[in-house]
């Protein structure tokens, strides 16, 4: 089963005109921007990359759901994680160089789906992909057997990128466990915290994968709220003296 319904998944960023679950299957969405960034995934997804399933969360959730909405939340990573490849859509970048100060790096929930495929690619504003490899979590000494000046530049680029973006090592972003060691706790919470979320909410729920636990989902409690019940979460299987040193005020 696992390898009849390989799936490829979209990592992007959300823009104004974006098809929803609503309209996805109505003509008028052809028309969207969005839409146009949907038949690029889905061909790329299917000519590159053989797989016959795509997700994307624009169109994939309906969220006049609730029920709906709290599982796929709850369930993201895990999505993320099991993907036969996860394409990273960097609409600002045209190449390495450049990668680091995409918008892409400044959202709260593109953070758990750098870090949890194993199989990720990114392609730029052009749907060109950035790298030559297949799977830009490649491992360095699978790198150096490729051979050749370019293979072993991009891989250090791509690392470099990474690190300036998001403060997060290379060996994070290419073998991730969710958690609270290596790195710890506190460093995890770095990477999220001057990440933006649409709803307030969404900063602490984007980082259930990151510590592998799970609550519910309930807008409308406020930012504070949702951070104690995550925080509670993680209490209730782990707890470390240093995760309680906090900056600003109580």
């Amino acid at each position: 089963v696992e390898d009849i319904a390989r799936y490829a998944i979209l990592s992007h960023t959300w823009e104004v005109d974006e098809p929803n679950y609503q309209d996805f299957h109505h003509p008028s969405s052809r028309g969207k921007q969005g839409y146009r960034k949907l038949e690029h995934f889905c061909n790329i997804a299917h000519e590159d990359y053989k797989v016959e399933f795509a997700w994307a969360d624009t169109v994939c959730i309906d969220k006049s759901s609730s029920a709906e909405l709290d599982e796929s939340i709850r369930s993201m990573f895990a999505w993320y994680r099991n993907a036969a490849i996860c394409i990273a859509y960097v609409g600002q970048t045209t190449s390495l160089l450049d990668l680091a100060a995409d918008r892409w790096f400044t959202r709260g929930w593109t953070l758990q789906e750098l870090l949890a495929p194993s199989r990720f690619k990114f392609y730029n504003k052009d749907w060109f992909p950035l790298t030559h490899f297949w799977n830009d979590k490649i491992r360095e000494e699978d790198a150096r057997k490729l051979g050749g000046g370019t293979h072993s530049l991009q891989f250090w680029l791509l690392g470099d990128a990474i690190l300036k973006a998001t403060g997060i090592e290379p060996r994070h972003f290419r073998d991730f466990n969710p958690g609270f060691e290596d790195p710890p706790l506190p460093e995890r919470m770095r990477w999220v915290a001057r990440r933006l979320t649409a709803r307030a909410e969404d900063k602490s729920y984007c980082m259930m994968g990151i510590f592998g636990v799970s609550v519910l989902v309930a807008y409308g409690e406020g930012p504070e709220r949702a951070f104690f019940r995550l925080f509670q979460a993680i209490l209730d299987v782990a707890c470390g003296r240093s995760w309680f040193l906090w900056a600003g005020k109580a």
